[in-house]
């Protein structure tokens, strides 16, 4: 019936070449009729219904065929398809249609490309809003088409209004659907008002208002962390529970007490001010790690808390570029970097880079690691780990992992720690054994003679191969241990020795026909005698012709006649001629 079967967003296209493959058979009736009353047609109408059914499920895709293969008419097929697939009355589409069109551009695509998208558009268009006569249908279309355009303009956050305006029945007037999305932005300001209570912000010029804050904030440059405030444009919330500011009664923890994330959120300080600096931790765990700061080395900045013990802590940064520190003692082979550069840190400020240097860990080294002076924190940037070691790293909720991509081995690790990863090396014990210089060649022996390849991924520092040579692996792959020294000295006399070959068949065709040649050469003398031939089958008469120009011309005698052992040289009719 059609070539193009439904899947259900081609409905149109379907329907329409339905619709004429029914008209041409006078058959069209049938999608729109119920079965006559009239005893004398039913027989026939049956049958002819049955036979348009078998067509309609036949121009379906095996989904859509499952959700009307149990209907009894054609009529009840077709207004079931037409009420899954129309989408008649459809604002939804007709507002991805609008948006598309207001966004389609020629770009990469032909004239012919660009023009036929969107002839496509408009005509599917003009079903959904037909031309029409009536001016209340004018001014629906017309009403459409501004509330499209209004909505498809809206902030993706504002997308669970959008969808309910567009799912509805009845779409609403340009002015209700206005006054139903501002109600619905306010109302979501008000929660992200009462949520940016619940977590650090960074600085941000005044007027500037950040949708939220996050935990790890956004990263600026290389190696810096940051966040986005939630300050300016109104005043700060006041609980009237507990006097504290920045919530409201609604959202106090002390009256409903504190929900479950937030153990992992942060808690801004009573009367705090833009400009403030928070922490990823409690106002009280806060206050206790000021009054320890000098028993304990704590470094505290943005929305990092970093401990520094008697090693070192390395944090495991996917947001940095490169590896940094701001301790020059952590670093060897220190070297300026060939041109100046600076690196943007949390606060928008640009520190310069003062130094390049090494890292080294008990089984890892770390190279080119900036030095940024008076830079609070140690990272590790995870793209650079990745590259530099050939590994892969996995995280975990409490612990992450190096993984080598060669030898499938852990190289590498880390700890998770107040939301952040942490570097730990890994401690292996080595054996005795291993610690001494081991060749190739003895890993080799040792390991059963593997190759280079499988070597390599038993002994990963085994690199250079240059001066491998192992006697035994070669001598086990010839099929004979010894071969005869050939003896290069000419014969002493003329045809002692003949060699002889077949060459061909040749592209071109000789004028005399011939496609082969043979050659006689006489080992003493290195004179060479050329026959053209046509056929391989002629080679034993040009032997024999061959043999009798020697024996009547130089009255010589053939003692040995050697050849590749072709199969033209091994037949009975050369073979004969041996007793000479």
């Amino acid at each position: 019936m059609t070539s193009t079967k439904l899947k259900g967003s081609n409905y149109l296209q379907w329907s329409r070449a339905v619709l004429v493959f029914l008209t041409g058979r006078g058959k069209e009736s049938y999608l729109t009729t119920t079965k006559p009353t009239d005893a004398t047609k039913i027989s026939k109408w049956i049958k002819e219904d049955a036979q348009i059914m078998t067509w309609l499920w036949n121009s379906l895709e095996p989904d859509v065929f499952n959700n009307v293969s149990y209907l009894e008419s054609s009529k009840d097929i077709w207004d079931t398809l037409h009420l899954m697939y129309s989408s008649e009355e459809n604002i939804t589409r007709i507002h991805e249609l609008y948006q598309d069109m207001f966004s389609l551009q020629q770009g990469d695509r032909s004239i012919e490309e660009y023009f036929s998208l969107l002839q496509g558009m408009w005509d599917e268009l003009n079903v959904y809003q037909p031309l029409s006569t009536d001016l209340q249908k004018q001014q629906k279309y017309r009403e459409e088409f501004r509330v499209a355009k209004f909505l498809s303009g809206l902030k993706p956050d504002l997308d669970p209004i959008r969808s309910q305006i567009l799912s509805g029945k009845d779409i609403p007037t340009v002015r209700e659907t206005y006054a139903r999305v501002r109600r619905a932005a306010i109302s979501s300001s008000g929660v992200k008002d009462e949520r940016s209570a619940l977590v650090g912000h960074y600085d941000t010029p005044q007027g500037e208002r950040g949708d939220h804050s996050s935990r790890r904030g956004t990263h600026n440059g290389r190696g810096g962390r940051g966040g986005r405030s939630g300050g300016g444009g109104r005043g700060p919330k006041k609980c009237t529970h507990c006097g504290r500011t920045n919530h409201t009664v609604d959202f106090c923890w002390k009256l409903h007490g504190k929900p479950a994330w937030a153990n992992h959120a942060t808690v801004d300080g009573d009367n705090s001010t833009p400009s403030e600096e928070q922490v990823l931790i409690s106002k009280a765990e806060y206050d206790s790690i000021l009054q320890r700061a000098s028993s304990s080395s704590m470094v505290a900045s943005g929305n990092t808390c970093l401990h520094s013990s008697s090693s070192p802590s390395w944090v495991i940064d996917s947001g940095a570029s490169d590896h940094m520190t701001g301790n020059s003692s952590l670093l060897s082979n220190i070297s300026d970097p060939c041109s100046p550069f600076s690196v943007t840190v949390a606060n928008g400020t640009k520190t310069p880079v003062q130094g390049i240097g090494t890292v080294s860990t008990p089984n890892l080294t770390f190279s080119n690691v900036l030095y940024l002076p008076e830079f609070p924190f140690n990272l590790l940037s995870v793209h650079k780990l990745t590259v530099a070691l050939h590994c892969s790293i996995a995280f975990f909720p409490s612990y992450c992992v190096f993984q080598d991509l060669k030898t499938k081995r852990m190289i590498g690790g880390g700890f998770e720690k107040d939301g952040l990863y942490y570097f730990r090396p890994f401690h292996t014990s080595i054996p005795s054994a291993l610690r001494s210089s081991v060749s190739p060649y003895q890993w080799h022996c040792r390991l059963g003679h593997p190759s280079f390849l499988n070597l390599q991924k038993l002994v990963p520092s085994l690199s250079d191969f240059s001066s491998f040579n192992c006697e035994t692996c070669e001598l086990s792959k010839h099929h004979r241990a010894t071969f005869k020294l050939r003896n290069d000295e000419p014969c002493l006399h003329p045809f002692e020795l003949v060699h002889s070959d077949v060459w061909g068949p040749a592209r071109t065709t000789g004028l005399c026909g011939a496609r082969y040649f043979v050659t006689f050469i006489d080992d003493h003398s290195r004179l060479t005698w050329v026959y053209v031939l046509k056929d391989r089958s002629q080679l034993f008469a040009t032997f024999q012709s061959f043999y009798a120009e020697i024996s009547n011309q130089f009255n010589a005698k053939l003692l040995a006649f050697r050849t590749d052992n072709a199969r033209e040289y091994t037949e009975r009719s050369i073979s004969r001629i041996s007793y000479v």
